[in-house]
């Protein structure tokens, strides 16, 4: 209970940076709509966390040239590798029924959209005689896929993917 407290903001905020990335699928959109937004009625904490970290960027238009001004998120990287890890531990706990040792180190990256990282990784294990066997907690929002070592259990490869936008690999050794 202490453990999860003492995450709840990270979780939030995380959880509103994600989907707020990942509003160019519909469920995207509609997480933001009837999650995001709709638990601000609740928590003006949130929205405020969230428009802190908007920043002005100026780009190019891509249809029509012009240079226009935008917002993005100032992301805080150490809350993406926080969160990753979590769930890494929370995932081994969960298959193995044991902690992960604290002394495993946990390497956390983001890669390139699905449409072009997972395909090629889907390969790359078949090729080397593994078999992806993802599982979809809730499909198009969360699945992930969990390769263990036969040797050493406590060294492994995780790929999390959030609304078929964002994806992380979490590299346990």
């Amino acid at each position: 209970k202490s453990c999860n407290e003492e995450f709840h903001k990270d979780d939030e905020l995380f959880r509103n940076i994600i989907i707020s990335g990942c509003y160019r699928t519909e469920n995207g959109r509609k997480a933001w709509d009837e999650q995001v937004v709709d638990s601000w009625k609740k928590n003006r904490g949130a929205k405020k966390s969230l428009r802190d970290l908007l920043i002005p960027i100026v780009i190019k238009d891509p249809t029509t040239g012009t240079i226009v001004q935008k917002y993005g998120i100032a992301i805080e990287l150490e809350l993406f590798e926080r969160q990753v890890k979590r769930w890494a531990r929370g995932l081994y706990y969960n298959r193995f029924k044991e902690p992960l040792s604290q002394e495993s180190k946990i390497v956390v990256e983001r890669l390139l959209p699905p449409e072009i990282s997972i395909n090629s990784m889907n390969n790359h294990f078949t090729k080397n005689g593994i078999k992806p066997k993802w599982i979809h907690v809730e499909k198009n929002v969360f699945s992930y896929f969990y390769a263990a070592s036969i040797e050493d259990k406590n060294v492994g490869f995780i790929i999390f993917v959030l609304f078929n936008t964002e994806v992380y690999t979490a590299s346990i050794n």
